[in-house]
Order: structure tokens, then sequence, then C-alpha cells
């Protein structure tokens, strides 16, 4: 399978300020994972909103877009799980 590039939104980069500094090593990771395989194990499509998915990382949430065409993937937010979907 070949791979994805990975997009940042400029709003993430200030997401991830906002976050434990000791979480965002795992988070990168985990982000950068998604270039290989856009679904892993607990990927969920979030309602209402064909394009996005979510993967979670520990108490944080990763809000992204697919592109196959292109074969992008955007990602779109990264918050604490209590504040991601509003």
């Amino acid at each position: 399978m070949a791979s994805f590039e990975i997009i940042w939104k400029n709003s993430v980069h200030q997401d991830l300020k906002k976050i434990n500094p000791a979480a965002v090593p795992t988070i990168v990771r985990e982000v950068k994972d998604l270039a290989l395989n856009p679904f892993p194990i607990g990927f969920k499509q979030l309602r209402g909103n064909r394009k996005l998915y979510r993967i979670r990382i520990g108490d944080y949430r990763a809000i992204y877009e697919i592109d196959k065409e292109e074969r992008s993937i955007k990602i779109v937010r990264i918050r604490h799980r209590k504040d991601v979907y509003e």
C-alpha cells in the first residue's frame, strides 16, 4: 500500500501548544503512522460528516480528512477528548 501525505492544518499547531508537552511526541508519532494506514484499529467515521474520521491517542483525539484521489490526509484538529467535538 502506498503512503499518504500528511497535511497539518495551521490551527492544529495551536492545538498542540495547548497539550501537555509529554504527550505531544506520542500524538505526532500516531498521526504520522496514518500515512501508512489511514484506517488503523479503532478509527471511527464521525457522524454527520462523511469525510471526517477520528483516532484515539490516550485522552486526546485526532480528527482527520482523507483524500483518496490526492493520497493525502489532512489533520483538522487535535484536542482533549472533552473538547474535541465542540
